[in-house]
């Protein structure tokens, strides 16, 4: 994983993004979602690899018409694929979640929109 250390904290109303490389094959960083909290419904052009660093989280893929939810604890990994798939990232619980993301793909665009305050 990509040293938190080395990322740019990005402030968000749920928390937190930590912005670390970004190039045209792989952008990776990190999720700080506060409690009781979610991002909106959202896809990436790339397929996204999570690892759950600290407590708990919930991801609700919408591969099926009504999604599906998976809960990743400390040390799990969640593979969301093919590119486009649209999801939710939700912490329903009382401690903060942090996830590691991955994404193989160009989220260059993304990345530089989230720098500048926007998404």
């Amino acid at each position: 994983m990509y040293a938190i250390k080395k990322c740019d904290k990005v402030e968000i109303d749920q928390g937190a993004l930590y912005l670390g490389e970004s190039t045209e094959k792989r952008s990776v960083g990190y999720l700080e979602l506060k409690p009781h909290s979610s991002l909106t419904l959202h896809h990436r052009e790339a397929i996204e690899n999570l690892v759950q660093v600290k407590n708990s989280c919930v991801m609700v893929v919408f591969d099926k018409s009504l999604g599906t939810t998976h809960r990743l604890d400390e040390g799990d990994r969640w593979r969301i694929e093919p590119k486009g798939t649209w999801h939710i990232h939700v912490n329903p619980f009382s401690k903060t979640s942090l996830t590691y993301w991955h994404f193989e793909g160009d989220v260059r665009e993304v990345i530089e929109a989230i720098r500048r305050g926007g998404d």
